[in-house]
């Protein structure tokens, strides 16, 4: 029996020896995969984004690329759009993908076959240019009391 604890995750080169003669089945690799919990995914482009403007968020984990990561973004009517990935001098992933429609948008990550912890996110699309602001009529306002402005289009 033996045991060794892992302090990254990726690929472990075992050679067990018995006086100084290797035993039968070594060498040997076994993969270490990192906990999920250890991936941290952050960003404005999870949450929200304006139409036509590229969205970024980020991943961080210990020793994983951007080749560990199944990452699918869809847009209201269920359509995939396109993701970048890169790697960062300071290890972490940066995540780009660009909103086309106006809506919820889901945002699926993957290691593995397991889906991070918080996915999948929604990030609510929206175009500032659609909104419209007219001018009020009224001018009478008065200190410390409500004032709702709302007017029919």
């Amino acid at each position: 029996r033996f045991s060794f604890i892992p302090e990254t995750a990726n690929n472990h080169h075992i050679e067990i020896y018995f006086n100084k003669y290797p035993a039968n089945g070594s060498p040997f690799q076994i993969n270490v995969q990192p906990h999920l919990e250890s991936i941290i995914i952050y960003g404005d482009g999870l949450k929200t984004a304006h139409c036509n403007e590229r969205a970024i968020f980020f991943i961080e984990s210990e020793d994983l690329s951007a080749n560990d990561f199944d990452i699918i973004v869809t847009d209201p009517i269920r359509s995939p759009l396109p993701v970048k990935c890169y790697q960062q001098k300071n290890g972490c992933l940066l995540v780009e993908w660009l909103p086309k429609k106006i809506g919820s948008h889901k945002i699926e990550v993957f290691h593995g076959d397991k889906s991070v912890i918080g996915s999948p996110f929604m990030c609510e699309i929206f175009d500032a240019s659609k909104v419209k602001i007219v001018p009020i009529e009224s001018s009478s306002f008065v200190i410390n009391k409500k004032i709702n402005l709302h007017r029919k289009l």
